[in-house]
């Protein structure tokens, strides 16, 4: 089985959405809560 390997891009891409999700939320929690909510963690590798 083959695994997908993230580019450099890809990766920055990632860490802007999270310093968004960051700075959008009221505390550590919510934020922690949004992040660990994204779609993208939920897909079966």
């Amino acid at each position: 089985m083959e695994k997908d390997i993230m580019t450099t891009l890809e990766f920055k891409t990632v860490m802007e959405m999270v310093v968004l999700i960051i700075e959008n939320s009221k505390n550590k929690e919510e934020a922690l809560e949004k992040i660990k909510n994204l779609s993208i963690l939920k897909e079966n590798n």
